[in-house]
């Protein structure tokens, strides 16, 4: 279920919006400004197939600050709620909240943008 919902989310973070996303951490050559997200399990109902979640990503961007909020409007109005089913399992993403994060670095900067997740067994 889980590896569902994440190939969802990579497939609107980076198809639908063209933006440069990866899971955990960035492997690839680095382009900034790029996104790495990271997947926290909440609550889990074994009985009903509920699970509850939050994704938390990171934008990293050496530039501009403007081009992190503009990311993070993107972002949330994509993510205001996207209901999807597929696989006999129904999926929910909706926008949480931001959070601005010192970096230690004056030219490396950072924010971090919250996803509430959650995911079911359909019938």
């Amino acid at each position: 279920m889980e590896e569902e919902l994440l190939k969802i989310i990579y497939n609107e973070l980076v198809n639908v919006l063209g933006l440069n996303y990866e899971y955990m951490e960035w492997t690839g050559e680095l382009v900034y400004p790029y996104i790495t997200g990271e997947h926290y399990t909440n609550f889990f109902d074994i009985a009903t197939g509920r699970l509850e979640g939050e994704l938390l990503l990171e934008i990293w961007n050496r530039g501009k600050e403007i081009d992190l909020v503009k990311i993070h409007d993107k972002i949330q109005l994509h993510f205001e709620k996207i209901v999807k089913m597929q696989n006999n399992m129904g999926f929910c993403i909706a926008y949480k909240n931001k959070n601005s994060d010192r970096t230690g670095d004056m030219d490396l900067k950072k924010i971090q943008i919250r996803l509430e997740t959650y995911c079911w067994k359909g019938e």
